[in-house]
């Protein structure tokens, strides 16, 4: 594919390729703007425009991202329990797309499959201490007005990422309860 997107535009443009992604990058102009990515980089980046360098909050961006990845390797070991199995995968489904450099509401569709893991591991197990933390979340999701207020209104679907952050909260919580010895399996 790159050969034939090179044969389409010239090898010239192709290379000045990467040179004009770095620039619009820093300049936020064009189609990439961060207060409309609901992950970390477009929650920070919004919270934290103005009050330092580019690059001191894209270090911080990358530092947060990883810590992200990091806690969540750590809460999930896979094993055959099948419980386990739909937190966990969920667990590193939000993960990656909060740790994500570009997210946009719409690539927010692949968060349908940590949806039914979960609502599936509610189903199966009878009502627990805070399962509304790992439930409550997947219904705001589903609030299309939230999306319309949040994106035509405020133009800060940013924010979506502290649900996300939440939710993550509550999945990782879920999955230290399941992990502790006196957890009963229903």
């Amino acid at each position: 594919m790159a050969v034939v997107s090179a044969a389409v535009v010239g090898w010239k443009q192709t290379l000045l390729y990467p040179v004009y992604m770095w620039r619009v990058e820093r300049t936020s102009v064009g189609p990439i703007a961060p207060r409309n990515m609901p992950n970390l980089r477009g929650l920070l980046e919004t919270a934290l425009s103005g009050l330092g360098s580019w690059a001191s909050v894209a270090g911080m961006v990358v530092f947060l991202s990883l810590a992200l990845l990091w806690f969540c390797s750590s809460r999930w070991k896979p094993d055959s329990d099948k419980a386990r199995f739909d937190l966990g995968f969920s667990l590193a489904m939000l993960a990656a797309v909060l740790a994500s450099y570009h997210a946009y509401v719409y690539d927010l569709s692949v968060l349908l499959i940590p949806v039914l893991l979960i609502a599936n591991y509610c189903l199966m197990q009878r009502a627990t201490r805070g399962e509304w933390a790992i439930a409550a979340p997947m219904f705001v999701l589903f609030l299309t007005p939230l999306y319309s207020v949040l994106l035509f209104r405020m133009r800060l679907t940013c924010l979506l990422a502290i649900l996300l952050l939440a939710w993550l909260g509550g999945i990782a919580r879920e999955i230290s309860l399941c992990n502790s010895p006196e957890h009963n399996w229903r």
